[in-house]
């Protein structure tokens, strides 16, 4: 969980860094720890790798979770496709006084 590395990172530090209370953050952890997303180790917090798709299972929330996939996969199709556009010919002035007769 170290800001930019796979370093332990305090709950202090986890806290400071998400503008949340050491209590939240704490609990927070703890959760993440029973899901199998964070370990306490002796030099602090550090994530863990394990796959969404495995916790949404887990917790129940496989539904969601592929909604949410589902819904992120269409707004990245969306960002590709203005992306391709950029490299279209630009408009020009006679072009818009077709499309407008």
């Amino acid at each position: 969980m170290g800001r930019w590395s796979g370093a332990p990172t305090s709950a202090a530090d986890v806290a400071h860094e998400a503008l949340l209370s050491r209590t939240s953050t704490v609990e927070a952890l703890r959760t993440l720890a029973a899901l199998g997303l964070a370990e306490r180790t002796p030099d602090g917090w550090m994530s863990l790798d394990r796959p969404l798709s495995e916790v949404a299972i887990q917790t129940g929330a496989e539904d969601d979770y592929q909604a949410t996939l589902a819904e992120h996969r269409a707004e990245r199709a969306d960002w590709h496709a203005v992306i391709a556009s950029w490299s279209l010919p630009a408009a020009t002035d006679d072009d818009r006084t077709h499309a407008y007769r």
